[in-house]
């Protein structure tokens, strides 16, 4: 039997291409799967080793994910990918700021 991520289907052997299954929970409380691709892993003393294959890996559209000692220690994207998480983090922020303090700064700005 091949070696399966948790949540896995069962039918999929673990490579740098495997496809699983990913549970999320939704907010309405119900739990769906999505298939996701899994990132390329490297242990940290390859990842040094080969920082020019990981930077092409990356230029290619791939993701790696570097682990250290057993855990996950970084994940390397294209700029890309990383301007867009940011982006989309920073709304995430300023929507919660203003859904605390957007009264108070709206009051401000109307003085």
């Amino acid at each position: 039997m091949p070696a399966t991520r948790p949540g896995c289907c069962g039918g999929c052997k673990l490579s740098p291409t495997h496809l699983y299954m990913l549970p999320v929970q939704v907010y309405c409380g119900i739990t769906i799967s999505l298939r996701a691709n899994i990132m390329k892993e490297m242990s940290y003393t390859d990842a040094r080793q080969n920082l020019a294959e990981i930077l092409n890996d990356v230029a290619a559209g791939e993701q790696v994910e570097i682990i250290r000692r057993g855990k996950e220690s970084a994940y390397v994207v294209n700029a890309q990918e990383y301007r867009a998480f940011m982006k989309h983090k920073l709304e995430r922020e300023f929507e919660e700021m203003m859904s605390i303090h957007g009264d108070a700064i709206k009051a401000l700005a109307d003085r």
